[in-house]
């Protein structure tokens, strides 16, 4: 879990941003500051259709973060394949 969170949010410092202070990561799932205005929803929508999934974030957040989960059975070449689709998907 900790190889993957540190790809996630070396990933995610170079594209977006990291909305938590990262001294406080966590191992199991890593939420993104979305500084380039993506509508996650369609983001997701197409995903899905890869055969992935993101999960917006709660209330207030819910359009300026996105989580990305890295934990249970997910494996490092997962979460890269996922990261891999979401920069074809934004860019």
């Amino acid at each position: 879990h900790r190889k993957m969170a540190e790809y996630v949010r070396r990933w995610a410092k170079e594209i977006l941003g990291l909305f938590a202070d990262e001294r406080y990561a966590s191992n199991t799932m890593t939420t993104v500051k979305n500084t380039r205005n993506i509508d996650v929803g369609e983001l997701n929508r197409k995903l899905g259709e890869a055969g992935y999934m993101i999960s917006n974030g709660y209330g207030q957040l819910k359009d300026i973060t996105f989580r990305i989960a890295h934990m249970g059975d997910t494996t490092l070449e997962e979460v890269k394949q996922l990261l891999d689709t979401i920069d074809r998907i934004i860019s």
